[in-house]
């Protein structure tokens, strides 16, 4: 019982929260929002983060789905505490499950997250530690898939498999 209780009182505590854009975190970018209106001109900057050159622009498409859904969900929620009606219990854990699962997203895609990796040079035993954005290696991986489809259509009979 005790145990269903923090649960309970950690979702009432974290329902008057929404997103926010923090540059420099590793955290979820998480803000206390309890405005609708408010929390309207944050998705609307989230959105434009989401478009190509912003901060979260590898968000793939069935994933901004889920976060435009998402982001219905708490603005319903919002819009219904501000009429001055008391969200239930399935409600408040609606809004904190809403929440957690556009922050992971929005985590998982951050172009500004780094990430490094430990690697052995070619001709060295010694590793180095490697550190980029996420960014930086979507663009890698871009290049080198646009490069790799270059060279196949330029020479198809060595692709062929004879």
């Amino acid at each position: 019982m005790k145990i269903r209780q923090a649960i309970v009182l950690m979702a009432v505590l974290v329902s008057f929260a929404a997103f926010g854009s923090d540059e420099a975190s590793n955290e979820p970018a998480v803000k206390k929002i309890t405005d609708p209106a408010e929390f309207k001109v944050l998705t609307l900057d989230l959105q434009k983060q989401m478009d190509q050159g912003g901060r979260y622009e590898f968000v793939k498409p069935e994933e901004r789905k889920r976060v435009n859904s998402d982001f219905e969900k708490i603005q319903s929620l919002l819009e219904k505490q501000a009429s001055g009606s008391k969200l239930n219990q399935n409600e408040i854990a609606d809004q904190y499950t809403a929440q957690n699962e556009a922050n992971a997203i929005f985590h998982k895609r951050d172009g500004e997250r780094v990430i490094c990796e430990r690697r052995k040079p070619i001709g060295s035993n010694v590793p180095i530690t490697i550190c980029n954005t996420y960014a930086e290696l979507q663009h890698i991986h871009d290049s080198s898939q646009n490069y790799m489809r270059e060279e196949q259509k330029r020479s198809p009979s060595l692709h062929a498999g004879s």
